[in-house]
């Protein structure tokens, strides 16, 4: 069965797709107060594809509180753990800023830490 929408219908209430579908034009998602979801079959919930159409990078939501970012017939390139803990595939860069501070740790109650370099050196300084 096809439903033909025109432009700037609205839908009041719940709608379901099954299978897959084309939308030309884009999706826009309004959700109940300040949230939208979005499930899957498996781990993988929201993909996205160059100008091509070709697969690039997932949005991963692990069925244990995890969260990825995977290139797609690469693999995961950012984990965020639950509860926290972030890892990345790969290296970090810190592009030049106006100073020599290049990463900072901060601690409530604690002392603050930064790692800096010059043209020969690299620094750990207790603020």
């Amino acid at each position: 069965m096809a439903i033909r929408l025109l432009s700037s219908e609205n839908i009041t209430g719940n709608i379901t797709v099954s299978g897959t579908s084309a939308l030309n034009g884009g999706l826009k998602v309004i959700g109940p107060g300040s949230y939208n979801t979005f499930r899957s079959g498996n781990d993988y919930t929201l993909g996205f594809l160059d100008s091509a159409g070709t697969s690039q990078w997932w949005i991963k939501a692990y069925t244990n509180g995890g969260f990825a970012l995977h290139e797609n017939g690469v693999g995961d390139k950012f984990t965020l753990a639950a509860g926290g803990a972030a890892t990345f595939a790969g290296s970090i860069t810190c592009n030049n800023v106006a100073s020599d501070k290049k990463i900072a740790f901060r601690r409530t109650g604690g002392n603050n830490f930064s790692i800096e370099h010059d043209s020969s050196s690299i620094y750990f300084y207790n603020e």
